[in-house]
């Protein structure tokens, strides 16, 4: 088992820890066993998102830095709530197969709002564009190429669709799930005046003739 600030992971090591039927409860380091009993109506949080790397958590009207205070909180209110375990088999870079759980409720929760501010600051060419380069990204990560040419091309990419994400999120936590209670963007490209099916009779035509 292996503790980080970000993520606990346990990898088989053993027949049983390998056997990917077997469930791994008694290595629930940071989250909560899911039950049927209600967990008071869930938890709200809200998230102050900044850039690609800065995200902050907003409790009680304070503004408390995501790393280490704040990801560290986000940890405990996601594990109280069951979130952020992942169970996969995965294929190694050697070719082989393996099981690993992994636990990252913080991380699990920062994403989560991150994507929400996307769907408001984001061109969708870009954002379809940033997606289908995810699986190259993560496997040059994945197999140790953190360094390598490639790598820093597509981050500069990256880099560059994030210039303009940042708002403010709010979140239900609630039995493992990730609830999107409101979010909002001083950058945000969202237009209701467009959006809406009730506005100006000229838009209304404009849209139902698309159809």
């Amino acid at each position: 088992m292996g503790f980080g600030r970000l993520h606990t992971q346990t990898q088989g090591h053993s027949n049983f820890l390998c056997a990917p039927s077997f469930r791994q409860q008694f290595l629930e380091a940071l989250l909560a066993e899911c039950r049927d009993e209600p967990l008071a109506g869930g938890e709200v949080v809200g998230l102050l998102v900044a850039g690609e790397r800065d995200a902050h958590l907003v409790e009680d009207r304070e503004r408390r830095a995501a790393e280490p205070g704040g990801l560290l909180r986000l940890n405990q209110l996601g594990g109280k709530h069951g979130i952020g375990r992942v169970d996969i088999v995965e294929n190694r870079f050697v070719g082989m197969k393996g099981r690993g759980v992994y636990e990252t409720p913080g991380g699990a929760i920062l994403h989560f709002a991150h994507r929400q501010l996307e769907t408001l600051t984001m061109d969708r060419e870009v954002m379809y564009l940033r997606d289908s380069l995810i699986p190259k990204y993560s496997s040059l990560v994945y197999n140790g190429f953190c360094s390598s040419p490639e790598r820093e091309a597509l981050q500069a990419l990256v880099t560059e669709t994030q210039r303009d994400v940042t708002g403010v999120v709010r979140l239900k936590l609630y039995k493992g799930n990730i609830i999107v209670a409101g979010r909002k963007s001083p950058k945000s490209i969202y237009d209701p005046q467009i959006a809406t099916m009730e506005g100006d009779e000229s838009i209304r035509q404009r849209t139902d003739s698309q159809w």
